[in-house]
């Protein structure tokens, strides 16, 4: 059994939003509901496969944008630690 002297009540941790909690977002251009939860393998809304890390270093946080040619996500970049967009 483990002891913890330090009294954790004394701590306010910040409270996390449901929408900040990680999501893997389909990257089919044709699925009609992209997010989805961390857990899944393949997308809940047309089975596409889910890819979590884009080219080894890419990180898709959200889709921004779509037009004629795709949807265009935020991105974060692993390996610089910075916002991008794909």
């Amino acid at each position: 059994m483990l002891a913890c002297s330090v009294d954790l009540h004394r701590f306010s941790l910040p409270k996390i939003p449901r929408d900040a909690l990680v999501m893997l977002y389909c990257l089919n251009p044709d699925c009609p509901n992209s997010k989805n939860p961390d857990w899944t393998e393949v997308c809940l809304s047309c089975g596409t496969k889910i890819v979590s890390i884009l080219r080894g270093h890419y990180r898709v946080i959200k889709p921004i944008a779509q037009g004629g040619f795709g949807k265009t996500y935020l991105a974060e970049d692993l390996d610089k630690l910075n916002s991008c967009a794909l």
